[in-house]
């Protein structure tokens, strides 16, 4: 999990160096597990993730895969508006 925290770290920073406009990432998993920060490491929590993209003006927004095919409809139609308001 602290791998794949890590990655959604380092995108998160990534995005926000590219201006000032909002900008969005779709995380696609099946659960996001909260990582507790140990004293002397250095590695992102979700918390600290939460923050960076606040400040870097980037959206996430986590999709599970395995939701109902309703909910998975739903989602698809809130990606493919995404898109369009590109």
């Amino acid at each position: 999990m602290q791998v794949a925290l890590s990655a959604i770290s380092a995108l998160t920073l990534q995005l926000g160096s590219m201006g000032d406009r909002r900008k969005t990432l779709v995380v696609v998993t099946e659960e996001i597990g909260r990582a507790e920060r140990r004293r002397g490491q250095d590695l992102p929590t979700l918390d600290t993730i939460v923050r960076s993209a606040n400040r870097a003006n980037v959206a996430v927004y986590p999709l599970d895969p395995g939701e109902t095919p309703t909910r998975r409809a739903l989602i698809r139609e809130v990606i493919r508006s995404m898109m369009l308001a590109r």
